[in-house]
């Protein structure tokens, strides 16, 4: 089999970024939560025209990895009954098929790079917002308040978010701190 890696350069290099923060912010991030339908569309569309790019080159054989996974994904649901959550087994379903085909198509070097990188920046603006957060001032640009169940107020502005009365749990742009410092953890082995 030819490597159909695609170099990565100028519109290539855009796509590529554009394409491993949209992997990370269907990945437990707040912007699922605040725009749950929305966010669902675009993750669905975006796993499309990677199966199209996939499967109009030369790696239709190696489809079956993700299918398999999908596949296993779906059973699950039908074994437990869970048809009310349809559309979070898609989603996940279209995270498992969009970074595959995107790890299938881009150099593994380059994405490593990327995500290093993001996840650099993503680190950087969730300290400055820590900061802020936790030294009694307001964040000075709109955010937007989220409560998911009596307990806790979720706070976001799109790439940092909070905890209302846990401020000290960092969570930078992911919904929970344990993604976060997952992402940090796997950034620090690169």
């Amino acid at each position: 089999m030819k490597n159909m890696h695609i170099k990565i350069k100028g519109k290539n290099s855009f796509i590529l970024y554009s394409l491993v923060l949209c992997l990370l912010l269907f990945s437990g991030s707040g912007i699922q939560v605040i725009f749950p339908r929305a966010s669902s569309y675009l993750l669905i569309f975006v796993t499309g025209l990677l199966l199209l790019r996939l499967l109009f080159g030369r790696l239709k054989n190696n489809i079956v990895v993700p299918i398999c996974f999908v596949f296993f994904i779906m059973m699950s649901m039908l074994l437990n009954l869970d048809f009310p959550k349809f559309d979070s087994y898609v989603v996940v379903a279209c995270i498992i098929i969009s970074a595959y085909v995107v790890v299938r198509i881009f150099p593994v070097k380059d994405l490593l790079h990327i995500y290093s990188n993001i996840i650099f920046l993503s680190a950087l603006i969730s300290i400055i917002g820590y900061i802020i957060v936790n030294s009694e001032n307001s964040i000075p640009f709109e955010k937007v308040y989220i409560s998911d169940n009596q307990l806790y107020k979720y706070h976001t502005v799109y790439f940092y978010n909070w905890i209302e009365g846990l401020p000290e749990r960092n969570c930078g742009f992911f919904w929970e701190p344990g993604i976060f410092a997952s992402h940090l953890i796997l950034v620090m082995q690169y």
